[in-house]
Order: C-alpha cells, then structure tokens, then sequence
C-alpha cells in the first residue's frame, strides 16, 4: 500500500508500506468452509448496526480455503490459465461516443492499455469474479521511454475488507488502515467488488469433498 508524503499533495510520490497477512493453506475441510459461511451471514446481519472501526469482512480464510483448492486442482488452473491467455490475448482501446452515438477510438489514452502493466488490471478484474473482489493500485506516472504504464500492483485480498472499504496494515487489525475513499487514496486505487463470494465459492466445497472422499478410500486399499 502507498500513501503521499507530508512534503507532496499532488500524488505522484508514494512511500512504501508493508501489508502482514497470514496464510494457512492445508488441510482445509467443508466444516471450515460451511463456518466461513455461517461468519459472513452473522456479518451481514449486524453490518448495519457496527460503526468504523471493527474488522467485520475479513474473508482472509475463505480466500486460504480458496487458494488451498486452486493449488491442488489441475482442471481448474487449466481452464483458469486458458481464460486469462484468451482475455489478455485481446486488444483494448479508450474511445469517446459522439453525437452520432458511434465510438470514437481515442489513440493517445487507447496506447496507454497496452504492455504487462495492464494486463495486470485485466487479471485483477478476472480474479475479482473468481474470489469476489479485487483492489488494484495504479501508479500515475508513465513510462518516460513507452508512454505505456509504469506500475500496477495488485493489493494482498487477506488486507482488504472489501464491503468496509479499508486496506489494514496487519491483517485483523483495524489499525493502522486506510480508507479506500480518503482524497488520497480513491484516485489510485480501484476496488472491483461483485458483492458475492466469487465464482470459487461454487467450486470449493466440491473439491474439499473429493478430498475427503479420496482420503476417506485410501484408507481401504489393502497394503502390498
């Protein structure tokens, strides 16, 4: 996470900030995943009556259960691999509707959607269907020499509660924090929040059940 100096007001100087999250990625079960669920229906029950200053959308150990699944399914990171090559395979453009109601290709702002810089956007997009949300930071300045983007990053998912809008410095801790619509923030940062689970919420269970199902069985083969 970036945040201005004291020294500058205009944004274009960041000083780095260390994000502290933790993982824990094994031996993931449907019991953890089901009092996942169970915690974020408590959330949403009383998000209404808790004022700033609580960690309620913490997803950090769904997002863990989520990875542990990804890591050890091959058909998934396949089909994962082949919708990203297929997306940033594209070409994109910034274009302006006329009067006429036709769109105009903008070639100055459309060179800037070009380069490995924004197919990070394009992969944080895709990955904010996939675990619900995402938050992309985007640094003002251009490369001198391309004119293309100079730097995007992706925002570690265990430090963002994304309903709160707030990126926290140790993960579960409110604080240190920053507020995603502070003047100095909104402009660089952008989070994409489909306010669901995300498209592994559906894919999960299944493959901690044939977990399961496959430990389970091991347990009858006899021994040569």
């Amino acid at each position: 996470m970036r945040k201005r100096t004291a020294n500058n007001s205009n944004g274009n100087f960041f000083t780095d900030e260390a994000l502290i999250a933790s993982y824990n990625i094994v031996k993931k079960t449907i019991i953890e995943y089901t009092d996942e669920l169970t915690r974020r229906c408590r959330y949403k029950s009383v998000v209404s009556q808790v004022d700033d200053g609580v960690v309620m959308d913490d997803r950090s150990r769904l997002i863990d259960m989520y990875d542990s699944c990804y890591i050890q399914n091959a058909h998934l990171q396949g089909t994962i691999a082949t919708l990203f090559s297929q997306l940033i395979g594209k070409r994109y453009m910034f274009a302006k509707e006329d009067k006429d109601g036709k769109w105009i290709r903008d070639p100055q702002q459309s060179r800037i959607c070009q380069g490995s810089q924004f197919e990070k956007i394009i992969r944080a997009i895709v990955e904010s269907e996939l675990y619900g949300y995402s938050l992309i930071e985007i640094m003002p300045e251009l490369d001198s020499e391309t004119g293309l983007l100079k730097e995007v990053n992706s925002i570690e998912r265990r430090c963002v509660l994304p309903d709160q809008r707030r990126v926290v410095q140790h993960w579960g801790q409110w604080t240190p924090g920053w507020d995603l619509d502070s003047e100095q923030y909104k402009h660089n940062y952008i989070l994409v929040n489909n306010g669901g689970f995300g498209l592994f919420a559906a894919t999960t269970p299944n493959i901690l059940a044939q977990k399961y199902t496959l430990s389970r069985d091991s347990h009858l083969i006899p021994s040569i």
